[in-house]
């Protein structure tokens, strides 16, 4: 008899095979394909580099095969050396290959080659550059001179000329940044050199002007070369490249023409003088000034348009501005400054007073302020408004925060506030706080400018509430949120929700907290209750806030202490609430959306 035991057993587990695809097949089922893992690859094919070895490795291998080694090589090692964990030094300028394979289970393949240029350090400019400071400390840096420094040399600046700059080293360590002091005038070259395997060579060259302490005479002769009498100068501004060890002073030759009082220097009469620049004994500059007569064609203001604001004290109603005479050598007091209509506003003038004039509102209207020259040339008219802030609506509030964190320990915490428009009265608006049993909020009107004031906050106890700024109508204008809290105050930046929450709806539980993709979602029955706890991970746990979104699906009961927070959840009807847990900066930490469903009955 034939032996067909084990035939028929291979028989059967084909047929059953074929049973199964059958069955697979009229279900309209797929197999799934099995994707394969991503094959190990280099970052990058071509690498620059300097002579030199390298501080880290400039190509990585991605989809590193877990337990596989990984083998470097160079196809010439006479311009660059590979160490085993893919290190290279540049060994002269040149291109060489690495090849990289990977040997995992006895097998050993290919994973790819990087073409690599070795550099040596190069000059950043052919030509030679020149740079102008004064003196002093400059702060310099090998990557304004010098292409791929090798990071096995180093690199000094050497200079020319000791007594103006010394040499400088520049450490890869620290960046290759070093700082030169340039102790007096004049000019020095430094010469870049390298140091790499006991050669030094020089890179480039650049030089360095030193400005020393210098008058700019041509600036000043253009302004004062004549010069009308009563006239105050200051040549101090006309000083470039000064240093705290320059000593500058000014000498008159004729006093009675101009007289040098320290800095200043006054014209006294008709006639010419030497006005002559030194720093300590020498000589900066000699300028030739004549005092004459000189007309007055124009004039400069710090102002175009001026807009007074009538309040309740004359204080209240004055704006300044100053006035610069065209040319700078004419008589300030050739100047005239005047009004249309004094019965809106007057005007007052001192020129010998930094230059101000003074304009006082008097009454609600417009004018022209005219400025003019002793010869009766109009120079310059400006338009004047006088509006009465008191009766002006307001619009707006600007604040100067847009939260407030106020400190239990201090005494007050102050914001500014300014109304809209600019031109209204700060004292017809108010201040409300939300809740007062948290702070208590004053204001001061800034007297210097009616449109504008402080709010003064207490707080008293740890908690978050809102100070609304009303205009005269009692309408909100501006909202500041304010958080009260202890000196230790650190708000958190997030929340866990605790493993402790659990729960079964079916059960006599009533409830269940699910985490679905880091969205949790409480599901409630009426008649039941549900606890949620969470943890945070900076700051207390009392120093967040729990929202409800829906008070008509749920009541929400919170409590917390230095690191765990509690909130309880109470049904009311049917239907769905957002809870949100913000810290008293009004970031959301976490959200819990709350479905409340009917109460099941029990079999």
């Amino acid at each position: 008899m034939l032996n067909t035991k084990g035939k028929w057993k291979r028989i059967q587990k084909t047929m059953g095979g074929i049973c199964l695809i059958g069955v697979l097949a009229i279900n309209g089922m797929q197999m799934a394909p099995v994707s394969a893992a991503a094959k190990p690859s280099l970052s990058t094919k071509k690498v620059t580099i300097s002579i030199g070895k390298q501080v880290k490795s400039n190509f990585t291998i991605k989809n590193k095969v877990k337990g596989a080694k990984y083998t470097f090589t160079t196809s010439n090692k006479k311009v660059l050396k590979v160490s085993s964990k893919g290190i290279l030094t540049g060994v002269k300028a040149g291109t060489a290959k690495v090849t990289v394979k990977q040997k995992y289970k006895k097998k050993v393949t290919k994973v790819g080659v990087v073409r690599v240029t070795v550099k040596k350090a190069s000059a950043v400019s052919k030509t030679t550059k020149t740079y102008t400071y004064e003196r002093g400390k400059i702060a310099v840096k090998l990557s304004d001179y010098v292409n791929n420094p090798s990071p096995d040399a180093k690199y000094q600046l050497v200079s020319d000329n000791k007594n103006i700059a010394a040499n400088v080293t520049l450490q890869a360590k620290k960046d290759y940044v070093g700082e030169i002091s340039l102790k007096e005038a004049g000019t020095v070259t430094y010469s870049v050199n390298e140091t790499y395997k006991k050669k030094t060579r020089t890179i480039c060259k650049f030089k360095i002007t030193v400005k020393g302490a210098s008058f700019n005479k041509k600036a000043f002769e253009a302004q004062y070369k004549t010069v009308d009498t009563d006239v105050v100068i200051h040549p101090m501004d006309y000083m470039q490249y000064m240093t705290k060890e320059d000593s500058i002073t000014f000498e008159s030759s004729n006093e009675d023409v101009l007289v040098v009082e320290g800095e200043n220097v006054t014209t006294v009469e008709d006639g010419e003088a030497i006005l002559t620049v030194y720093n300590g004994k020498k000589i900066l500059a000699t300028i030739s000034i004549k005092v004459a007569y000189v007309k007055v064609t124009g004039v400069k203001t710090s102002k175009t348009k001026i807009n007074i604001y009538t309040g309740e004290t004359d204080e209240e109603c004055i704006q300044t501005f100053t006035i610069e005479t065209v040319p700078s050598g004419a008589k300030l007091t050739n100047v005239q400054v005047s009004v249309l209509n004094e019965d809106i506003c007057s005007v007052n003038f001192y020129p010998e007073d930094e230059n101000v004039v003074e304009v006082i509102g008097e009454a609600e209207g417009t004018t022209n302020l005219i400025v003019s020259n002793v010869e009766g040339d109009t120079l310059k008219t400006i338009p004047i408004t006088v509006i009465n802030a008191m009766d002006t609506p307001i619009t707006g509030v600007k604040t100067s925060t847009d939260k407030l964190l106020v400190n239990m320990d201090e005494e007050e915490t102050v914001f500014y506030f300014e109304v809209l428009p600019n031109y209204g009265y700060a004292n017809n608006c108010s201040i409300e706080v939300e809740d007062n049993t948290i702070c208590d909020a004053t204001m001061e009107r800034d007297e210097e400018n009616f449109g504008k004031g402080w709010v003064y906050v207490s707080g008293f106890n740890f908690g978050t509430t809102n100070i609304f700024i009303k205009n005269e109508n009692d309408d909100v204008k501006a909202t500041v949120p304010v958080v009260v809290a202890d000196t230790g105050y650190k708000a958190p930046t997030s929340v866990t929700i605790s493993p402790k929450n659990t729960g079964n709806t079916d059960d006599e539980d009533g409830y269940s907290l699910k985490n679905s993709g880091g969205k949790y979602i409480l599901t409630i029955q009426e008649g039941y209750s549900a606890e949620v706890i969470y943890k945070v991970t900076t700051g207390k746990a009392e120093y967040t806030m729990v929202v409800n979104g829906n008070e008509e699906v749920c009541d929400v009961q919170f409590s917390g202490d230095e690191k765990e927070g509690t909130i309880e959840v109470i049904p009311y009807d049917l239907g769905t609430s957002i809870i949100e847990i913000k810290n008293f900066d009004g970031t959301v930490l976490k959200t819990i959306t709350v479905n409340v469903i009917e109460q099941k009955e029990e079999e």
